[in-house]
């Protein structure tokens, strides 16, 4: 419902404790467009692939999924510089190993950046991620709502990364405006499946 005012039968709440860790990262999170030259750690990159789809126990990982289903897959785009140890390309992160395999070689900085109607800072960070989901995990089980669950999964894991993003002095912006044809071109997806979110990491200018 739209805030309207203030309402006859309103009663105040405490004012919010943002003492802790956590509230303090919430707090300070901003989106940025602006990022200086430098590099990530292979452990800053691993922290914030874990944090968007990375195990904590057994099979579960790091954020909700519906059913359990985990559609979602996250590929990173390594610029130079990007990250010592990682030859610029597309890589996919895999869950159950924390690890990152390569699928294409090279610089996809200016493809990606064009494929987001042309927003030049995707071009201009170390380290971009994608969010892609693969429906067909999920429709057997929730039919027409698949991408309804598609969508809010990748906001969790949207959130994750970006509150992770602060607590490394690292900056990230949620990015929704790409042509999907275009960004799945240059991401070469197999069939079925789709580009969700895009989110370039790196130093704040």
């Amino acid at each position: 419902m739209a805030d309207t005012g203030h309402a006859a039968n309103e009663q105040k709440l405490p004012a919010p404790d943002l003492s802790g860790p956590l509230e303090k990262l919430v707090v300070q999170r901003r989106s940025h467009r602006s990022f200086a030259r430098g590099e990530l750690t292979p452990g800053q990159l691993s922290l914030l692939l874990w944090s968007a789809q990375g195990r904590v126990a057994r099979s579960r990982r790091a954020v909700p999924s519906a059913g359990a289903t985990y559609p979602l897959d996250v590929l990173a785009a390594v610029s130079q510089p990007g990250v010592p140890g990682f030859e610029p390309g597309l890589y996919r992160y895999l869950p159950a190993e924390n690890a990152l395999a390569l699928l294409k070689r090279g610089k996809l900085a200016h493809e990606l950046a064009g494929a987001c109607y042309g927003q030049s800072f995707v071009a201009a960070v170390p380290v971009v991620l994608i969010v892609t989901c693969e429906v067909a995990r999920i429709a057997p089980r929730y039919g027409d709502r698949s991408h309804r669950y598609i969508y809010m999964e990748a906001g969790h894991a949207g959130q994750n990364v970006s509150l992770v993003a602060e607590s490394l002095g690292l900056g990230t912006v949620m990015v929704g405006a790409f042509d999907d044809a275009a960004l799945a071109k240059v991401l070469e997806l197999p069939a079925g499946h789709e580009p969700v979110y895009v989110f370039p990491i790196g130093t704040p200018a």
